[in-house]
């Protein structure tokens, strides 16, 4: 076993995930890796992406560009042309950006459920009750990302669109896989196929 997978396995532990991903002062910490994430000396840098890569599987080589000026740089880099071909179909609706599928069905009146029995309600991530109706059985795609991905968000069809709305909040983890998540952002657009529809990414 080598040191890096020893060192993965270790923190792949509930107990200390647990605790270090609650029982931290989160908001600053935030605070400081943006802060520190745009730092743009060369030794900062480069020991800060290396560290990155060996917690992840962070693949530079659909990157546009191979030199970056820092962290963040790096973190919202554009991908070579060509390297995620879009289905042209009219009928098609694509994946507004790279993630795992964490769930997808048919909306139980207004539950999404998710893995493990957890499950939103639409009241809860739109906060909108016109929204709430319009999507009231409606279909659903829980997308999530991970921090090696390529993470610039598209527009998932030929459309326009019309609002933004950002909902604010936290996300927590819990020892039993389960995550609480507030903040959002709706938006709200408009295709030459249907009269309205919403999409909301975490």
């Amino acid at each position: 076993m080598t040191l890096r997978s020893q060192i993965l396995r270790l923190f792949a532990q509930e107990d200390l995930n647990f605790l270090l991903t609650n029982r931290i002062p989160r908001r600053l910490a935030t605070q400081f890796v943006g802060w520190f994430s745009k730092i743009e000396q060369p030794l900062v840098r480069d020991l800060s992406i290396a560290l990155w890569g060996f917690f992840s599987d962070l693949d530079l080589s659909e990157a546009k560009k191979t030199h970056f000026r820092s962290m963040h740089d790096c973190f919202i880099r554009e991908l070579k042309d060509g390297k995620r071909p879009i289905d042209p179909g009219a009928k098609v609706l694509v994946s507004p950006c790279d993630a795992i599928i964490g769930a997808c069905g048919t909306v139980a009146d207004t539950t999404l459920h998710q893995i493990k029995g957890f499950a939103y309600t639409l009241d809860d991530l739109m906060c909108d009750r016109d929204l709430v109706e319009q999507h009231r059985n409606g279909r659903y795609v829980t997308l999530r990302l991970t921090s090696s991905m390529y993470h610039r968000f598209h527009a998932p069809h030929d459309c326009r669109v019309e609002q933004v709305t950002y909902i604010s909040g936290d996300t927590w983890k819990r020892q039993s896989d389960r995550a609480t998540t507030r903040r959002e952002i709706v938006l709200q657009k408009r295709t030459r196929h249907s009269q309205n529809d919403a999409q909301r990414h975490r």
